[in-house]
């Protein structure tokens, strides 16, 4: 991948979260994403008095043998969760993961691979904070409706579910409730634009089509309203759709010229 295409995508996660950059709101590397939520980075794991009663040997016994007596001395001098990060789920096969997503989705979170990832890696952040996003982009959808002519109600129920996938939920953990932003940050990342077309990366260099379009208007709509307005049913549409057109700088000029009238007329809907 090229240093251009990086920079592209990691703009694109700063519009993601907007309200991180001036314009909307201060330029905290934190605010939740709250265009995706805005997630809180926890305080640094105690070795002594913060595992859980999760013994380490059980974590290990999770990666092949050839790889524990690396992941043992590394967590001598780093933190759980930069340990979980760089020595532990990188090991982890496709049947693991799985078994992982299982674990965490369901009622049922008694499972190893849960107790490490809930308890000690605080994954919980980032599913909360997505769930709570799908909320609100389903909420904007149906109060304006009328003025996205081509988005389907099946699109709208499905925005975002590749962040319930493993690398997404290990990856956006890592970058926004740990700050690190180092390979599972950068795999995630990678999945989501290639997963979610109405992120310009998805096509990238091309037109998208007008049902992306639409959908990416009300993700960033979805966002502000919840993160930077405070998401209540009195927020005029004119503040929701009121954010700075830096945030369209990403698209295409055809497209940015799309966005731009999509949200002026939101704006105009007195819906």
């Amino acid at each position: 991948m090229t240093l251009l295409n990086n920079l592209q995508l990691e703009n694109e996660q700063n519009v993601e979260k907007i309200g991180e950059i001036e314009g909307i709101g201060n330029n905290s590397a934190n605010s939740i994403d709250k265009v995706d939520d805005v997630e809180e980075c926890p305080e640094t794991f105690d070795k002594e008095d913060n595992m859980d009663n999760i013994q380490f040997h059980t974590i290990l016994e999770t990666i092949p043998g050839e790889f524990r007596l690396d992941a043992s001395d590394y967590f001598l001098n780093h933190d759980i969760a930069d340990t979980l990060s760089t020595k532990i789920i990188p090991h982890w096969n496709e049947e693991q993961r799985a078994e992982a997503v299982q674990q965490i989705l369901t009622l049922n979170q008694d499972g190893t691979y849960a107790e490490i990832l809930i308890k000690l890696f605080k994954i919980n952040e980032h599913i909360d904070c997505t769930r709570r996003h799908k909320k609100f982009i389903e909420k904007t959808f149906y109060r304006f409706k009328s003025v996205f002519k081509n988005l389907q109600e099946k699109t709208i129920l499905g925005h975002d579910q590749s962040k319930l996938s493993f690398i997404e939920i290990v990856g956006y953990t890592d970058r926004w409730t740990w700050l690190r932003s180092f390979s599972l940050w950068e795999e995630a990342l990678a999945h989501h634009y290639g997963h979610n077309p109405h992120h310009p990366q998805y096509v990238l260099g091309q037109q998208m089509t007008l049902e992306d379009m639409e959908e990416s208007v009300v993700d960033m709509m979805a966002c502000h309203w919840e993160r930077k307005e405070g998401g209540g049913d009195d927020v005029p549409a004119e503040r929701i759709a009121g954010f700075s057109e830096f945030y369209l700088d990403r698209y295409l000029p055809e497209d940015r010229r799309i966005a731009a009238e999509l949200l002026r007329q939101v704006r105009q809907s007195g819906l």
